[in-house]
């Protein structure tokens, strides 16, 4: 996990499903996630989230909006790729409101969805 150290103020659209107005100020900050994924030599890791959309529960693929993640694979071959996510911790809005809340899930509940192709 990558947690930025200072809240930031936030207008964001496109996360009106989880509640948050595109026209209200929010004190915030994405924090991103990080799991080693193990890989078979000669093997890549391709996330299947759109497939399984309505039962994932992951963070956001950075650095959109769009649920789900994506991979860095090391250079040299290790045994794992890391897969990468995100969330938007929403603390309160600008009226003092407290939130409390992690956008689009608690990473405690993240499914990591993906499949091994053949890199030939």
């Amino acid at each position: 996990m990558i947690e930025p150290k200072d809240y930031k103020k936030y207008a964001i659209s496109g996360l009106e499903k989880w509640g948050i107005s595109p026209t209200n100020i929010y004190i915030g900050k994405y924090i991103d996630y990080y799991k080693d994924l193990p890989v078979t030599k000669g093997y890549m890791i391709v996330p299947t989230n759109s497939k399984y959309k309505t039962e994932n529960n992951m963070g956001f693929n950075p650095p959109s909006t769009t649920q789900g993640f994506h991979t860095i694979v090391p250079d040299s071959w290790t045994g794992y790729e890391s897969g990468i996510t995100q969330i938007f911790y929403v603390k309160c809005d600008i009226s003092g409101i407290s939130w409390n809340r992690n956008i689009p899930c608690d990473p405690n509940d993240f499914v990591w969805y993906y499949k091994s192709i053949s890199e030939e």
